[in-house]
């Protein structure tokens, strides 16, 4: 994949889901989907994590996937980077 390919499609989804993420959220403690004033402590409770937990997984899957795309290239035999060696072979 090239390299200017990888970061844009990241951005991409980082974008999209931040996007989504923020409408739930807005939806939830703003909208009409928010649990009701008479609904038990326990459920409101309940309700909130099931919003909350899935926006801090998505958070920690972005950073990890922006580590793995930033990652350097793993050296090959003689210290040069995997894509020189390819390059060689190819010639």
């Amino acid at each position: 994949m090239s390299s200017y390919l990888a970061p844009a499609i990241l951005w991409s989804a980082i974008a999209l889901c931040a996007v989504a993420q923020v409408a739930l959220l807005h939806s939830f403690f703003l909208g009409a989907s928010r649990p009701a004033r008479g609904a038990s402590r326990a459920f409101r409770t309940t309700e909130t994590l099931w919003v909350v937990l899935p926006a801090l997984t998505l958070a920690c899957l972005l950073a990890v996937t922006w580590r793995a795309v930033h990652a350097p290239a793993p050296a090959g035999p003689g210290g040069a980077p995997a894509s020189a060696i390819g390059a060689e072979a190819g010639s």
